[in-house]
């Protein structure tokens, strides 16, 4: 069954709890990240003219506001642009996804949550009354985690984006296609608060952003005060590259696991393919058009991680609309960060592309 072109209602969903250009962040001072260790790219094996070449295309983008990029937990590069800067938090969007992701895999490692084949409707009982359809009753959380669950997108336009949710049709198989679906990730926010007793945001300050020394920040809500898992959360972009590179050292930091390293994988492991963005219209397949990652590529999708091959190499993304990006790389040991105004009409950084023709031939092998 293809994917219905009734997506604008989810793409006025995700502007509106987006920044947009010229809005000013907020200031943090005193993170773990703003003590991120500097050097110069040659002294991390990396080839300077190679970068720089890459790196200048940025400075006539009216869009990117961060860029940066890590190579063995060391910063590199360290570049703002139109009114970004280091201790700014602006809002990651999408980015959020895969930071309800790894509060997925902290709540089952600490027996909060069973495991991803538990079912919403056993998760939920008072959410599947009244529903009708045996489809609904057998989605699992990893259909949740991997945008499979079947649910048509709802176009959140009541108080209740979980019940919202729920009750949009069914349109494929739970667990057999990919369809991007923005409610399926509030839902999951909406899991690790009832199992953790405390909102996503108090949840991860306790055990991810605590820990990880980055300030307890705000965290957009729905109408009824449900800290959105699809978007909302706000990070500087140093905070950006450290939640990568505790992806990149498979959740551990400072010698402290944060997030099971068996999460990280799973979560990082190709589990459904995503079709490309040729295959479909430009609605239908808004997420992937060249025009919003610059890369029309063969991605796969993990637990709220997409997964692309490029050059070979393996490239786990944090994809947050408008190019809130955070890319992890092991092969390379290397994070790229960006952010970027959140406005379509505004040309995204290439970051793909970047690491596409700059950083992988910059490596000095």
């Amino acid at each position: 069954m293809g994917i219905p072109k009734g997506l604008p209602a989810l793409l006025m969903f995700l502007m509106s709890t987006a920044t947009h250009a010229g809005a000013a962040p907020t200031a943090v001072d005193g993170s773990a990240a703003d003590r991120l260790e500097i050097s110069r790219p040659k002294e991390q094996g990396l080839n300077e003219s190679v970068l720089e070449k890459g790196l200048a295309a940025l400075d006539s983008s009216r869009a990117v506001h961060g860029f940066l990029v890590l190579r063995h937990d060391v910063l590199v590069t360290e570049r703002y642009y139109n009114g970004g800067d280091r201790g700014g938090r602006e809002e990651v969007a999408s980015v959020t996804k895969s930071v309800i992701s790894a509060l997925t895999g902290i709540a089952i490692h600490k027996g909060l949550l069973q495991g991803v084949d538990q079912k919403l409707s056993d998760l939920l009982p008072e959410r599947f009354r009244g529903q009708d359809d045996p489809l609904k009753w057998s989605i699992r959380l990893e259909d949740a985690l991997t945008m499979t669950a079947g649910l048509r997108p709802p176009p959140f336009d009541t108080d209740d984006w979980v019940g919202e949710t729920l009750d949009m049709p069914m349109e494929t198989l739970p667990g057999s296609y990919f369809w991007y679906n923005s409610g399926l990730p509030h839902i999951v926010s909406d899991l690790i608060s009832r199992a953790g007793g405390l909102s996503a945001n108090d949840f991860a300050q306790r055990t991810l952003f605590g820990p990880l020394g980055i300030p307890e920040g705000r965290w957009n809500t729905d109408p009824q005060g449900l800290d959105n898992g699809a978007g909302g959360l706000y990070l500087t972009p140093r905070e950006m590259a450290v939640f990568g590179l505790l992806y990149l050292h498979r959740g551990r930091w400072n010698g402290v696991q944060l997030v099971p390293a068996e999460w990280v994988d799973a979560s990082l492991r190709p589990r459904v393919r995503v079709p490309r963005a040729s295959e479909f219209d430009e609605d239908a397949a808004w997420w992937l058009s060249p025009r919003i990652t610059g890369y029309d590529a063969s991605f796969a999708y993990g637990y709220y991680w997409w997964v692309v091959r490029i050059r070979g190499i393996s490239v786990y993304s944090a994809l947050g609309y408008g190019g809130q990006r955070i890319h992890v790389i092991p092969e390379l040991d290397a994070v790229v960060v960006t952010t970027s105004a959140a406005d379509p009409e505004e040309e995204i950084p290439d970051s793909f592309g970047f690491i596409e023709r700059t950083l992988i031939p910059a490596v000095l092998r």
